[in-house]
């Protein structure tokens, strides 16, 4: 095959691939849309369980179907005094009490704003194909 001969094949692998991201995206639309719908339904059943549940001091209901329901307690730690809880992670070498991920666009700034890597960063590069269509096409 020649240059010209793959590049009509490029624009036809294009052409499919622009057809088939088009259907995709309708279809995640339609998703979306039917699964916000049962979402509005699955928590406004589960606020009036947890409601009637509540009031009747009631912790566990076991349906004849086999479906059982249970009123638990959910603890979420969540911080709210950054420099506090940090000290606290030294001071007590309690470093299992964070998470090791980085925040990836703000270190990608940081390394173009500064020109530098941070010390035990690797970043990874990989070629991706990014897909465009211009808008009113």
């Amino acid at each position: 095959m020649n240059k010209t001969d793959h590049i009509d094949e490029l624009h036809k692998l294009i052409d499919i691939y622009e057809a088939a991201r088009q259907r995709k995206e309708a279809l995640d639309k339609l998703y979306k849309e039917k699964k916000a719908e049962i979402e509005e339904v699955l928590n406004t059943a589960k606020a009036r369980i947890l409601e009637l549940m509540n009031q009747h001091d009631l912790k566990t209901l076991s349906l004849s179907n086999g479906v059982r329901v249970e009123r638990v307690t959910k603890l979420t730690p969540r911080v709210v005094d950054w420099d506090a809880f940090l000290r606290f992670v030294d001071q007590h070498k309690a470093f299992d009490l964070l998470q090791r991920r980085v925040a990836q666009r703000n270190t990608l700034d940081f390394m173009r704003e500064k020109d530098i890597v941070p010390p035990g960063i690797d970043v990874l590069s990989e070629y991706v194909l990014r897909v465009s269509k211009k808008k009113g096409d």
